[in-house]
């Protein structure tokens, strides 16, 4: 299940209602007479149940949805997705968090982390999720093998190794992407002087571990 944040549902609301000045003022309408309301918890309650309706009327979630739903397999295996607000364009990701518990049962949970403004139009940041959405679906199946430990070495030798192992995930799902037909082939120039950078470097000497 998706769970937005209601501060960012708020903002995305009010992003989306500018775009028309009847419906503008339709939402005042309906938030003008909570402003009044003495109980700050009772306020804000009321807040959110009027932003929450104006998301879902507004369909702000269908576009995320959609997303998601290219990648069945991170619904089948995420108990939960949850969308907070990101607090710089920079910093739009997607991260899979995975807590074991006791008795061996596995809770994964899927944080995606945008802008109000790409809440409102997508578009701007759909390429970016898609590729953030496959390596997650990656990391989730079976056949790819991906193991977090895989990636362990010794300290100093440590960053390139991960810098040569993204590179080359990145250009596995960049070009699965592209034969979808769901992004451009803009994405290889930057990711081919990446993989200059990262297969050039040196690799640090093994070194023993002091006992």
């Amino acid at each position: 299940r998706m769970e937005y944040d209601p501060l960012l549902v708020e903002k995305a609301v009010r992003l989306a209602v500018r775009r028309d000045a009847d419906i503008e003022r339709a939402l005042h309408r309906q938030t003008d007479p909570i402003y009044p309301m003495l109980d700050v918890e009772v306020r804000d309650r009321a807040f959110a149940e009027v932003f929450a309706a104006w998301f879902r009327k507004l369909r702000l979630e269908a576009p995320l949805s959609g997303l998601l739903e290219e990648r069945p397999l991170i619904g089948d295996r995420c108990s939960r997705c949850i969308v907070h607000e990101a607090t710089r364009r920079s910093a739009e990701c997607v991260e899979l968090f995975v807590r074991e518990h006791d008795n061996g049962s596995v809770v994964r949970t899927l944080l995606v982390q945008v802008l109000p403004e790409s809440v409102v139009s997508l578009d701007r940041v759909s390429s970016l999720l898609r590729r953030e959405l496959l390596h997650v679906n990656d990391m989730l199946s079976d056949a790819f093998g991906y193991r977090a430990g895989d990636l362990a070495s010794l300290p100093q030798r440590e960053q390139i190794v991960r810098d040569r192992y993204r590179v080359l995930w990145d250009i596995h799902v960049e070009s699965r992407l592209l034969r979808e037909g769901r992004i451009d082939d803009r994405g290889f120039a930057r990711l081919g002087q990446v993989f200059e950078r990262a297969l050039t470097a040196r690799l640090p000497a093994r070194t023993t571990r002091p006992p």
